[in-house]
């Protein structure tokens, strides 16, 4: 606690400092309007199209959970605008706040400067709600989230630092299915940090680590004599990623030199009774070679390495390899891309990203090595002037026998009624499209998604949907609304119908009201959460206030 609570009052002096700055002429951001949707199918690691070897991110976010029913992006991002017209200086501030039936609640505000050389954000964000359907909070119906976070770049004639750094913690009731406990709570100190160093010609070095602190404990029930692993419990994860990078780029070409370390210590293992899997530490060094070119319409890549530890199969090495390629040309005036990627890829997922990603998930153990052959394609194809089609699909097939890890939804424990992780060899081939149509003020979207040979727990075979957006000329006012159905054994084949409308009451303040979920709201219905014991949020409506400065 005494980490947490430095940790706040560090960002809270910034966001002070920042506010110092913020007495420029004041600048009107467009208008912007996000719907808390209601039930959403969460992709797991193995979602895809993943093309990240394609186009690799250029910074990492901290897993957040995934509130039962809540769709990925709830927690608001900035709204995009150009601000090249606008002062160096410029600082903007934005918020949610609102409220609605069955218990729901939401505030999310940030400070920050998009612009110039010394970018910022600041942001603090939570949302609960307490109740779903016909069920109360008392009983153990509920879930909540709150974030804090800070995001600081300082660009120099020759060095570019970044720091970031968050603290989030979030619970979910366990619904009175277990017998041990009431609730399950996570905690989460996360930072990355770095340096780049442009040296002449081209050259550049850079100096990077990521670390985080993770907890995951239970409320207990009183009374309860059960048996239980100790991370059944609790558990305190540490981990740590230091990297470091020279790279080269000119002409058009580009390599890479990249060495790295992850380390993960389930603190304190010890168990109550035996397990074959009693993972506590995880050692992991990597050494990987990039190189690339790209011109004004093409991008190609390939790379490769090789990967040591303690915790990666029978190998004493694991090898890695990828190949990619991005095209874009213009048809009509408009681009038409298409990417490929394909090759051996090896990763180390954190006990806290399997933990967040499959609720009522208490790990006994760390998650080893996951090695796959994988494929994958990518196409966004125009149609006219109108039209568009984004489409892909990928394939992976696990490699050395190190599988993909995964929650055991068919096999609680018998006292705690939580689930244990479980390593899957598997064939799987992902695909999803969405062809939107646009004219004028109307956006319509039709998608789908579908997993062949295996479906992860956390998701579905196929979910099929589409979705109606409407704005006015001036951006006062508009409406949306969506239909989602998930197809497959064991779903529930009620649809999940939202919608929304907004007023723009001045040029900085707009209102919301939205419903989500319509028709087990009205009927007050579950929504199971997967093959688990526990339900999800189902149904809700609410009314929100966004503002802009």
């Amino acid at each position: 606690m005494k980490k947490t609570a430095v940790f706040a009052a560090a960002l809270l002096c910034a966001a002070g400092l920042a506010a110092q700055s913020a007495d420029e002429e004041k600048i009107i951001l467009p208008e912007l309007t996000t719907t808390v949707t209601g039930d959403s199918l969460t992709a797991g690691k193995d979602a895809v199209p993943d093309f990240s070897e394609i186009l690799p991110s250029e910074s990492e976010t901290v897993p957040m959970p995934k509130l039962p029913g809540v769709q990925t992006g709830e927690i608001y991002d900035e709204p995009e605008a150009d601000f090249s017209a606008a002062s160096d200086r410029q600082i903007f501030a934005r918020g949610v706040i609102g409220a609605g039936f069955p218990g729901f609640f939401i505030g999310d505000f940030s400070i920050y400067k998009s612009s110039g050389d010394n970018p910022f954000s600041l942001k603090f964000s939570h949302q609960s709600q307490d109740g779903y359907g016909k069920h109360d909070a008392v009983n153990g119906y509920f879930d909540r989230v709150t974030m804090l976070s800070g995001e600081k770049t300082i660009t120099t004639k020759n060095f570019v630092f970044n720091f970031a750094a968050s603290y989030d913690s979030s619970a979910y009731g366990l619904q009175e299915k277990s017998e041990s406990f009431y609730d399950i709570n996570y905690h989460t100190v996360y930072t990355k940090d770095s340096i780049k160093w442009k040296l002449p010609h081209g050259f550049a070095l850079n100096l990077g680590a990521q670390g985080e602190w993770y907890n995951r404990y239970e409320g207990q029930n009183k009374g309860t004599s059960s048996q239980l692993y100790s991370q059944q419990e609790d558990a305190d994860v540490f981990f740590i990623n230091p990297e470091f990078k020279a790279e080269w780029s000119g002409y058009g070409f580009s390599t890479a030199f990249t060495s790295a370390y992850q380390g993960e210590l389930l603190y304190d293992s010890e168990f109550e009774d035996s397990s074959e899997n009693d993972t506590s530490l995880v050692s992991r060094g990597e050494f990987a070679l990039d190189f690339g070119w790209e011109n004004s319409y093409l991008k190609i890549g390939a790379g490769g390495g090789v990967i040591v530890g303690n915790e990666i199969g029978d190998n004493a090495a694991l090898p890695e390899f990828n190949l990619s390629f991005t095209g874009t040309f213009k048809v009509s005036g408009r681009d038409l891309v298409i990417e490929a990627a394909g090759g051996l890829q090896s990763q180390l997922c954190r006990y806290s990203e399997v933990e967040k990603s499959f609720l009522f998930t208490s790990a006994e153990f760390l998650p080893s090595e996951t090695s796959d052959w994988f494929g994958s394609v990518k196409l966004s194809l125009p149609i006219g002037s109108n039209l568009t089609l984004d489409a892909g699909t990928e394939f992976k097939k696990t490699a050395f026998g190190n599988g993909a890890w995964e929650t055991d939804y068919s096999s609680p424990y018998a006292a705690a009624n939580l689930y244990g992780l479980e390593e899957k060899e598997r064939t799987i081939l992902t695909s999803q499209a969405v062809l939107s149509f646009s004219w004028k003020i109307f956006t319509v979207e039709l998608d789908w998604k579908n997993n062949i040979m295996h479906v992860p727990s956390n998701e579905y075979s196929n979910v099929i949907g589409g979705s109606l957006d409407f704005q006015s000329s001036k951006a006062a006012w508009g409406f949306n609304a969506s239909l989602h159905e998930a197809l497959g054994e064991d779903v529930d084949l009620c649809p999940i119908v939202s919608g929304g409308a907004f007023y723009k009451l001045r040029d900085s303040i707009s209102l919301e009201l939205a419903v989500d979920d319509v028709v087990k709201l009205l009927f007050r219905k579950d929504r199971d959460y997967g093959e688990s014991l526990y339900l999800k949020r189902a149904g809700s409506a609410k009314v929100l206030v966004h503002f802009f400065f």
